[in-house]
């Protein structure tokens, strides 16, 4: 019997940076659902669509994607 070890642990994920005011600018009196693209500095960058919360339009993320 050929005993395999166990893969290590997959890494933690990264922190997400905080959304900026102006993506949150950007959903103000946009309808719910717009789909919004946030670029923080070249390659990185936010998506994620507009949500009223608290009786306002806010940016809410989708996804977040940086590259090297």
């Amino acid at each position: 019997e050929v005993n395999i070890p166990a893969p290590p642990a997959p890494p933690a994920p990264p922190k997400l940076p905080d959304i900026p005011a102006g993506a949150h600018a950007a959903c103000a009196k946009a309808a719910a659902g717009t789909s919004v693209t946030w670029v923080l500095r070249p390659g990185a960058t936010m998506r994620g669509v507009c949500e009223k919360d608290g009786g306002k339009m806010v940016f809410s993320l989708r996804s977040y994607t940086e590259t090297d």
